[in-house]
C-alpha cells in the first residue's frame, strides 16, 4: 500500500505541466512544521494574470514608452528654462491687480508651489524609467553570476532600498552601466526638484503708466483787486521761511536741487510712495547782489533813490509798531516803488541798512566800514519831534540783488515727497510761471520775512532772517544791539540769498491764490500735466547663476536619459515581480 501511495504521488507530480508548457504553475511554498525545525512542502496553484498580455504588449513598446517620456521631460523643462530666460532678462509684470489684498509674501509661496508642481510633473514623466532599472539590476546580478545571494543580489530593486544600499552597490565593482547611469539620474532629480523652484520668484519693481497731475499755475498776480489782498503771498512766505529757516522743519516738497524753483504738483502726493514724472515750466537763479550808496532819502514818504530808480522801505511786517526813528542798527527790505502787493516789472530784490562806523562813532552797532554809504541823521525819516533833537550821525547803505533768472522746461521726477527737475532746451511749454509771477517771486518773497519784528514789544529793526542773511555768526545769538558786527562778503551773502529764498518761494510755487474773503482755507491754482506714474507692483524676476545651474542640471538628465533608453535592451528589463522570479527560480 505504502509503495501504491507513492507511484500516485510521483505520477501526479509528474503529470503537472512545466512553465513553459502552461501558463498554471505549482508552487511550493514553505511552511513550517510544528515538530520540527525543517520545513516541508505543500502545494499552491500560481494563475496568471488577466494583465499578463496587455503588459506584454507595454513591455514589447518599452523603448517607445520611454522616449515619449524623455521627450515629455525635455518639452516640461524647456518651458520652465525659456520662462525662466524671460524673467532673468528683463522683470516681468503679474497681473495681481485682479487680487489687490495679496500680499509678497503670499505671492512668492504661491510660485514657489507652482513651481514644485511643474518639475514634480518633469520628474514624474521619467521617474518610471529609472523605477524600471533599478528592479532590474537583480536579474543582470543573477545573469552574470549565475547564482542568487539572498540578501545582496536584489539589495537594490527592493521598494525598500535607500540611498545608502543604492551608494553601496554604485560604488562596487558589480554595478551594472544601466544602474550607473539610472542613480547619477536620480541625484540629479533630486537637484532639479532643489534648483528649479529657486530659479524665479516674485518681487516688486517700479511700473509705468500715463496719468494726468495737477500742478501748481502761479497766477497770484492777476486779477487782484487791491495791494491788500497781493501782501497776502509775501506773508504767507514769511511763515513758511520761518518755520524752515529758524525751525529747521520742511514745509511741503523738498527741493532736491539748489538754485532750482519747481512749481508744486497736488499737495495729496506728498505722502505718495510712487514716483511720478510730469512736465512743468521751472526757474532757474543765481543770485547777484551788490552794495549802492542810495540818494534822495526822503523824510515823508520813506522813499530812497538807487541809480535812479525809486525804491519804498517796506514797514509793514513791523506791525503796530512803525519805523519812527532810525537806530544804529537798521536791515529792512526794499519794494520798487508803485509795485507793492501787485505784477512787478522787475525780479530785483533790496534791501536797506543803517549803521556807522568807528570814525564816525565809538559806539558801533552795524559796521559799515568798507560798504559805500551816505550820511543820514537819526532823526531824518520820521515826522515825530523827537527827530528835531537827533544829532548823532548814521551811515546809509543799500544791496541790490539780481537773481538772474531764468523759466526753462523741465520734466520734474517727484519721489517721496522730493521733487528733482531735468531741464530742458528751449521755450517754456507749459507756461504755468508767468514773468510778472516770477518777477513778484524775487522782488516780494522776503519783505515780510527779512522785517517782520522777533516779538511783541520788540524794537529791533534787524530780525532774525535778515541776520542769516547778512550777518556774520556771531549775531545768530540775539542781541536787540549786534555792537561791531559787519555784515557777511558779498559771496556769502549771495550763496545765502539762493539758500533762503529757496524757502520763502514755497509760498508761490504752491500755486497759492491770495483770497481776503477766506483766509482760514486758502485756494491754490492747478493746471494739469502729462505725466507718467512709477508704482510697484509684483514682477516675476529670475536669477541667472540658478538659470545656468538649472540648464546644466536638465541637460546631463536629458543626455544621460536618452543614453539609458538607447543602450538598455528591453528583454533586460526583467523587474523584480513575482512573474520574473517565478521564471528565474524556475518554481513549479
Amino acid at each position: 500500500m505504502l509503495e501504491l501511495a507513492r507511484s500516485k504521488h510521483v505520477a501526479m507530480h509528474s503529470s503537472s505541466p512545466s512553465p513553459s508548457d502552461s501558463e498554471n504553475y505549482q508552487l511550493n511554498p514553505l511552511h513550517q512544521n510544528r515538530d520540527s525545525p525543517r520545513t516541508t512542502r505543500a502545494d499552491m496553484l500560481i494563475l496568471p494574470s488577466e494583465k499578463s498580455r496587455r503588459l506584454g504588449l507595454v513591455s514589447r513598446h518599452l523603448k517607445l514608452v520611454s522616449l515619449i517620456r524623455v521627450g515629455t521631460f525635455i518639452l516640461i523643462e524647456l518651458g520652465f528654462i525659456s520662462l525662466a530666460s524671460v524673467a532673468v532678462s528683463k522683470p516681468r509684470a503679474l497681473p495681481l491687480h485682479l487680487m489687490p489684498s495679496i500680499s509678497l509674501t503670499e505671492a512668492k509661496g504661491a510660485l514657489t508651489l507652482i513651481c514644485i508642481i511643474w518639475h514634480g510633473l518633469a520628474i514624474f514623466a521619467v521617474k518610471e524609467i529609472l523605477l524600471h532599472i533599478f528592479s532590474a539590476e537583480w536579474m543582470e546580478q543573477v545573469r552574470r553570476s549565475g547564482k542568487l545571494v539572498l540578501r545582496e543580489t536584489d539589495v537594490v530593486s527592493r521598494m525598500t532600498t535607500g540611498y545608502v544600499d543604492q551608494v553601496i552597490h554604485f560604488s562596487s565593482r558589480k554595478a551594472t552601466m544601466p544602474f550607473r547611469l539610472g542613480f547619477i539620474c536620480a541625484l540629479l532629480l533630486i537637484a532639479l526638484n532643489a534648483i528649479g523652484p529657486s530659479t524665479v520668484t516674485v518681487n516688486t519693481f517700479s511700473g509705468q503708466r500715463p496719468m494726468m497731475v495737477n500742478i501748481a499755475n502761479l497766477t497770484m498776480t492777476q486779477n487782484l483787486v487791491n495791494s491788500n489782498v497781493g501782501l497776502l503771498v509775501p506773508d504767507r512766505a514769511n511763515l513758511v521761511t520761518r518755520l524752515e529757516q529758524l525751525e529747521n522743519s520742511i514745509y511741503g516738497f523738498r527741493a532736491e536741487q539748489p538754485n532750482i524753483l519747481i512749481p508744486w504738483p497736488s499737495s495729496d502726493l506728498i505722502s505718495s510712495n510712487s514716483t511720478i514724472q510730469y512736465k512743468s515750466d521751472v526757474i532757474t537763479y543765481n543770485f547777484t547782489c551788490s552794495w549802492r550808496a542810495p540818494s534822495n532819502i526822503s523824510d515823508i514818504s520813506l522813499l530812497i533813490q538807487i541809480d535812479g530808480q525809486n525804491w519804498t522801505i517796506f514797514t509793514d511786517g513791523l506791525g503796530s509798531n512803525p519805523l519812527t526813528e532810525l537806530l544804529d542798527a537798521v536791515i529792512l527790505p526794499l519794494e520798487m516803488d508803485g509795485t507793492i502787493g501787485g505784477p512787478a516789472n522787475s525780479p530785483l530784490s533790496g534791501f536797506f541798512l543803517v549803521g556807522s562806523n568807528t570814525t564816525l562813532s565809538g559806539h558801533v552797532a552795524l559796521n559799515l566800514e568798507g560798504v559805500p554809504t551816505v550820511p543820514v541823521s537819526s532823526g531824518q525819516l520820521i515826522q515825530s519831534t523827537t527827530a528835531e533833537n537827533a544829532t548823532e550821525v548814521l551811515l546809509a547803505t543799500s544791496l541790490l540783488c539780481d537773481p538772474q533768472l531764468r523759466i526753462s522746461p523741465a520734466t520734474v521726477t517727484l519721489q517721496t515727497g522730493s521733487l528733482w527737475a531735468d531741464i530742458h532746451q528751449g521755450s517754456p511749454v507749459v507756461k504755468n510761471i508767468p514773468q510778472e509771477a516770477a518777477n513778484a517771486l524775487f522782488s516780494q518773497s522776503l519783505l515780510f520775512a527779512a522785517s517782520t519784528r522777533e516779538a511783541y514789544g520788540d524794537q529791533s529793526l534787524v530780525n532774525n532772517i535778515a541776520r542769516i542773511l547778512f550777518l556774520a555768526d556771531p549775531s545768530f545769538e540775539y542781541d536787540e544791539n549786534p555792537a561791531g558786527i559787519k555784515p557777511l562778503p558779498i559771496g556769502e551773502i549771495n550763496q545765502r540769498m539762493n539758500r533762503v529764498l529757496l524757502s520763502s518761494a514755497k509760498a508761490y510755487l504752491s500755486g497759492y491764490r491770495p483770497n481776503d474773503n477766506n483766509l482760514t482755507f486758502p485756494s491754490f491754482e492747478m493746471i494739469e500735466s502729462d505725466a507718467i506714474g512709477q508704482e510697484q507692483q509684483f514682477a516675476l524676476v529670475g536669477s541667472r547663476p540658478f538659470l545656468i545651474a538649472l540648464a546644466v542640471v536638465v541637460g546631463g538628465l536629458v543626455a544621460l536619459l536618452i543614453t539609458l533608453v538607447t543602450i538598455v535592451k528591453v528583454d533586460e528589463l526583467q523587474t523584480f515581480d513575482l512573474e520574473n522570479i517565478v521564471q528565474a527560480l524556475r518554481i513549479h
